[in-house]
């Protein structure tokens, strides 16, 4: 299967990412179209442009920890390490790239990435569930309006307007990430990508995760990396008939332009603000 330079490159970090999580023991999963890929293409979806992969709460905090031993090439940050990155998750960048993501409608200037989602467990009856993930969603969109340029506000809820101006930014990541963790995850019986929330597909039984897997038998470009040990079942919960290809106005991706792949960015962060 044909692989573009810039899916190398976001592969490149995928390949250092397992080695690094294999030698720290830690959990991870490739997820949403990273696994839909790896299962029905053996490899990146040809339209996408971007990978994913989860890990379950503890690790994730690990992986923070331990940012400082990856790989020199590589940078793992997140809005504690850099705050104008408008995302509750880890971006893991390739330095030596230089890439501008434009899927929020504003350029963002940075390097060839990988996204790490947090996975946390959430309440097992069903009420519960989705009032929290309610909460969650005004959460992030409020998080993402303090981040992104000011003219994104317009865009949002009335009660993401209503606070914007009452909550400081360091107060609203706190909540979403500690209402995202208010079940333990290794005790719940239903987990997903809580802070990182689009529905409630990204909710599902935790055995479908389980301790993750490279026996499976799906490859992603000739490697093998961990998915869920039930990929067909986190993959029918996400997407319903997940081996039938989308229509093709559907078939987009994050809207990454090459500037150059080959020389690192020298700043990261919006190019309106630079």
């Amino acid at each position: 299967m044909e692989i573009t330079s810039y899916q190398k490159k976001c592969l490149d970090i995928l390949i250092e990412f397992d080695i690094f999580c294999e030698e720290n023991k830690l959990t991870y999963f490739l997820s949403s179209g990273t696994l839909l890929g790896a299962v029905r293409h053996s490899g990146f979806i040809p339209w996408d442009d971007d990978i994913d992969v989860s890990m379950p709460r503890l690790d994730y905090e690990r992986l923070i920890e331990m940012r400082s031993l990856f790989n020199a090439d590589f940078k793992i940050e997140s809005f504690k390490t850099n705050a104008r990155l408008a995302f509750p998750y880890l971006k893991i960048f390739n330095e030596n790239t230089t890439v501008i993501a434009n899927d929020t409608g504003f350029p963002f200037k940075c390097g060839a990435w990988v996204d790490v989602f947090p996975l946390d467990g959430t309440f097992d009856n069903k009420f519960l569930r989705l009032t929290q993930m309610k909460a969650l969603i005004v959460l992030r969109n409020l998080f993402s309006c303090k981040v992104l340029p000011i003219k994104v506000l317009s865009q949002r809820s009335f009660f993401t307007r209503l606070f914007y101006n009452v909550l400081p930014i360091g107060l609203i990541y706190y909540l979403l990430h500690g209402l995202s963790q208010v079940c333990d995850y290794s005790a719940s019986k239903y987990a997903g990508c809580l802070s990182c929330y689009y529905g409630e597909k990204e909710t599902m039984p935790r055995s479908y995760f389980g301790k993750g897997s490279k026996k499976t038998g799906f490859s992603f470009h000739g490697y093998f990396f961990n998915t869920p040990d039930e990929p067909k079942r986190y993959l029918r919960n996400m997407y319903g008939d997940f081996m039938a290809l989308p229509p093709l106005e559907k078939r987009v991706n994050h809207n990454v332009l090459l500037d150059n792949i080959d020389a690192p960015y020298e700043k990261l962060g919006y190019i309106e603000e630079q």
